[in-house]
């Protein structure tokens, strides 16, 4: 589901749908988006490196925030994702 400033969660988001979200985001350089919800789904760390380098590629300016409280991505600080 999306709204104009955001992305609200569907539990039902993996790697594979991660994917296919990167993909979108990379064609739509346009975004303006300011949210991303994906708590409490089955993301792992590829998938987050994933968003991560589809971000960087459309180049959004206006991302506050991505929460990906509750899924499978690591907390340690060896594996954070860097912006």
């Amino acid at each position: 589901m999306t709204s104009e400033r955001g992305l609200q969660k569907s539990h039902n988001i993996n790697d594979d749908t991660m994917e296919e979200l990167a993909l979108a985001l990379e064609e739509n350089k346009e975004s303006a988006l300011e949210d991303i919800d994906l708590s409490f789904n089955n993301i792992t760390d590829a998938g987050a490196k994933r968003l991560v380098q589809a971000l960087k590629e459309s180049n959004n300016q206006t991302l506050r925030q991505i929460d990906l409280a509750g899924s499978n991505v690591s907390c340690s600080p060896d594996k954070r994702i860097r912006i």
